[in-house]
């Protein structure tokens, strides 16, 4: 399983696009897909307890997103990273991490 981290430059219309990019290239693998407000997130961010900041940057909106497949882990960690560089290409995407751990997705 496969947790990535979004900031989206404009408004949910991106996220709607990356959702749609995202099906489009996982499928049924594509196991969850959340759109975050900036205001939740800040909020999150100022009052959570050992929560640290994903994106060096902020957005006015943020995806996470979960892709679980019975693939090998570079399998599904190859595919997420294509979903995020595809929506980067295609300016639906700011900036994206893809978590290192379990513990951190």
């Amino acid at each position: 399983s496969e947790v990535a981290f979004a900031g989206l430059p404009s408004s949910p219309k991106d996220a709607l696009s990356l959702f749609t990019l995202a099906m489009g290239r996982a499928g049924a693998s594509l196991t969850a897909f959340e759109l975050i407000a900036r205001r939740p997130y800040d909020f999150t961010l100022k009052h959570g307890q050992g929560i640290t900041r994903p994106l060096a940057d902020d957005w006015p909106w943020y995806v996470l997103m979960q892709i679980s497949s019975g693939r090998s882990e570079e399998d599904g960690k190859a595919l997420i990273e294509e979903i995020l560089s595809a929506g980067l290409e295609q300016g639906i995407v700011g900036d994206a991490v893809v978590s290192a751990s379990l513990a951190q997705g």
